[in-house]
């Protein structure tokens, strides 16, 4: 059995990893289009990373299991009016993956189509990273979308103004590359996931920065469960889906301010973290393989065979 991801846009998907290797365990394989035109018109299986899906485009492959995947409802700019577009234009697969409830109720769907839910999950590297740095060479590390920092200019700005040092992983946009400090803010560009554990233990405490507004607000944060992972104090902006986290595991987490306001931020970054009382719950429950494992896609798809 092959089966066709597409995944047409930029994002990061770390499920695709995820899912490459459980269909390895089945015996199965899988391959990665970024084009519709590269996949096979005899294709039997086809997983459509959403994306806009059309009835004709879909109609192009009238052999195939279609499943649609789901892991964050649309963004602003205009995010509700995305949203309901996609309700309306997507074409109807044979099986829907929603990252949470959440998603699912914000697409609402009106139909009968079979789905799982497939919660964000941390991938094995991050439980074994090897030795720890000893010496930490800065006061903060940041890992995931940058783009989304374009709308947090106010924390960079806050922790520069507060004298704390950052490390950021991953390639940040040209339109913040002006406000980073050389030295007391520092960026190691694109590398590959191996060896972001190893990045993040350079740090003290990882940073959860995430717009306090939704769909970011509802939904799971896949780089503070990497910190977890790796035993990492978090400090978080306040917001729906990470104080929910904190109460379910345990979790003690240092807040900060879902305003702009930089007199807010000056003060949450004016205390001395390593006097703070943080606890890191346990997260083993979320490697990648315990989350894709259960998913009922897996036996509608042998059946569909």
């Amino acid at each position: 059995m092959l089966v066709h991801f597409v995944h047409q846009g930029t994002a990061y998907l770390p499920e695709l990893d995820a899912y490459a290797r459980h269909l390895q365990r089945l015996g199965w394989a899988s391959l990665v289009h970024t084009n519709v035109a590269t996949i096979p018109k005899a294709a039997r299986v086809i997983w459509w990373m959403c994306g806009r899906v059309t009835a004709p485009m879909q109609a192009k492959f009238p052999d195939a299991f279609h499943v649609h995947e789901y892991a964050s409802a649309s963004v602003p700019p205009f995010a509700w009016a995305k949203d309901v577009a996609k309700r309306w234009a997507q074409a109807t697969p044979h099986h829907r993956v929603f990252q949470s409830p959440w998603v699912r109720e914000r697409l609402c769907f009106a139909d009968a189509c079979p789905f799982d839910y497939r919660d964000m999950g941390v991938p094995d590297d991050f439980f074994s990273p090897g030795e720890p740095h000893a010496t930490k060479e800065f006061d903060f590390v940041y890992a995931g979308d940058m783009t989304r920092l374009t709308a947090l200019e106010h924390a960079l700005d806050a922790i520069e103004a507060s004298g704390k040092s950052l490390l950021l992983i991953g390639q940040v946009p040209a339109s913040l590359q002006t406000r980073l400090r050389t030295g007391q803010m520092v960026t190691t560009g694109r590398i590959p996931q191996s060896q972001v554990p190893a990045q993040l233990t350079r740090a003290r405490v990882g940073l959860n920065l995430v717009p306090a507004r939704p769909p970011f607000s509802e939904q799971t944060s896949t780089k503070l469960l990497e910190y977890c992972a790796l035993g990492l104090p978090v400090a978080s902006i306040d917001y729906a889906w990470a104080r929910r986290f904190e109460q379910q595991t345990g979790a003690h987490f240092y807040w900060l301010p879902k305003s702009s306001h930089n007199g807010d931020w000056l003060h949450a970054l004016g205390i001395p973290l390593e006097q703070y009382q943080f606890a890191t719950p346990d997260v083993q429950h979320l490697r990648w393989g315990r989350q894709v494992e259960p998913m009922s896609v897996w036996r509608r798809i042998e059946e569909h065979r």
